[in-house]
Parts: C-alpha cells; sequence; structure tokens
C-alpha cells in the first residue's frame, strides 16, 4: 500500500509482567518482544516504521537508526500514544498501528488489512477465542463494528461476533481527525484508542473487520506465563 506508515505503540508500563527487565526486552527465542514486532513490520515493504516509546526503550535507537522514535513522556492511553505521533507527524499518511507486545501477529493477516485498507476508513483485526482473558470484546451491527468494549470496562456484556480485538489497526489518512476526538476515560484515566471505532459508527464511516486465522498468538503478551506459552507454540 502507498504512502503508508507504522506506528508500534511500545510506550506501556507493562507491570503485569512483574520480571526486572522491562516488559518489551524481555526474550523470546533469543530475540525482545519489541525485536519481533520490528522485524515483523519491516516485512511491509515501503512503509516508514514509528515507535512511540517509554525511556526503558531509548536503547533500541542505536541498533535501528532507521527507525523514528518519539518519546511518550506520561503513559495515558494508546489513544494519547496516537495523538503523540499525529501531533509531530509533517503530513498525514495512511496508518497501520501494532502493539509491540504482540510480535507474532501474522504478515498474511497484515496485508489483508492493507487490501482492506484501501477500501475502508478503518480496519480492524479481531481473533475467535473461547474464553476472554482480557481483550476488548467487538461489537458488530448491520456487518460493521459498532464499538470495542475494553475488558476492564465491561468483561460480562456477550457479543454477536465472538471476535475479540488484537490491537491492529489500520486508518486512512482522511479519518487521522477522528483520533482527535477520543476523549480521556474518566475510570481507567487514559485515551483508549478503542474508542476510535465508536466515534466511526456514530458518524456513518464505514469500517471492517478482518478475522485472523492465527487465534492463539495473535494477543498482546501481558504476563511471564503468557511469555512461556507463546514459546512453546510459536517457534520461530
Amino acid at each position: 500500500m502507498k504512502d503508508l506508515e507504522i506506528i508500534i505503540l511500545a510506550a506501556g508500563k507493562g507491570s503485569r509482567m512483574k520480571t526486572k527487565t522491562p516488559k518489551l526486552l524481555n526474550k523470546i527465542n533469543g530475540k525482545s518482544l519489541i525485536e519481533h514486532t520490528i522485524n515483523n513490520a519491516q516485512k511491509i515493504k515501503n512503509a516508514k516504521i514509528n515507535i512511540i516509546i517509554n525511556k526503558d526503550l531509548e536503547i533500541l535507537k542505536k541498533k535501528y537508526k532507521q527507525i523514528k522514535f518519539i518519546k511518550q513522556n506520561k503513559a495515558q492511553g494508546t489513544g494519547h500514544a496516537v495523538k503523540v505521533y499525529l501531533q509531530q507527524a509533517k503530513k498525514l499518511s495512511n496508518i497501520l498501528i501494532m502493539m509491540g507486545d504482540a510480535p507474532f501477529i501474522s504478515i498474511i493477516d497484515i496485508k489483508k488489512i492493507l487490501k482492506q485498507l484501501k477500501n475502508n476508513a478503518l480496519v480492524v483485526l479481531g481473533s475467535k477465542m473461547k474464553k476472554n482473558l482480557g481483550n476488548g470484546l467487538i461489537i458488530l451491527k448491520d456487518n460493521f463494528i459498532k464499538e470495542i468494549k475494553e475488558f476492564k470496562l465491561d468483561n460480562k456484556k456477550d457479543s454477536n461476533s465472538n471476535y475479540y480485538n488484537t490491537g491492529i489497526f489500520g486508518v486512512q489518512k482522511e479519518y487521522l481527525k477522528l483520533i482527535n476526538q477520543i476523549k480521556k476515560n474518566k475510570k481507567l484515566n487514559e485515551f483508549l484508542i478503542t474508542d476510535l471505532l465508536k466515534i466511526a459508527y456514530k458518524n456513518k464511516i464505514k469500517n471492517k473487520l478482518i478475522k485472523t486465522y492465527k487465534n492463539e498468538i495473535s494477543f498482546g503478551i501481558n504476563t511471564f506465563d503468557e511469555l512461556r506459552k507463546i514459546e512453546n507454540v510459536n517457534k520461530v
């Protein structure tokens, strides 16, 4: 896809990992989580890569000089991280949002997102799970995503899709202005990028759900147990 920038969100605290090493520097098969994610992003040709980081990841600047690193001084959620990117962007481009802690998203799924992004304002990668352990619930209406219910806010409401948010988004550049409408969630004290779907639906803006075929390794890694489980499932 032409005129594409990738934004890797990597400034979260990662407190659930409970390791002395910063969450995204923990390793799987010899490489850190963030290195795996970067390697995945680099498979997309002609895409400029941006990484939103905190002070713990500034060490990466020496190794990846071709990548633009943007420091988020205060972690205020995924929506805020993307706002930080937009504030410094010299021009608007189509964007693909990736999560730094979800290193094994299939390149096949990423290419499907980019293909659908040509005809849809927003594209979301969803994964079907029998039991939700902490991911946003995708709510559909008339074959469009009405909203994504964050697990921390509402983990009881069922969905007619049975799909959960992987955190991977595609957004056409013409609709990036909607991100400025995201308000801070009072309960979590964060700006949530998932609120973008609710805003788009209310404005009758077309979106698309892409269904991943690699359900078990499509989500972010939050705990040390999940880290080891993914390592066993995904030998790379």
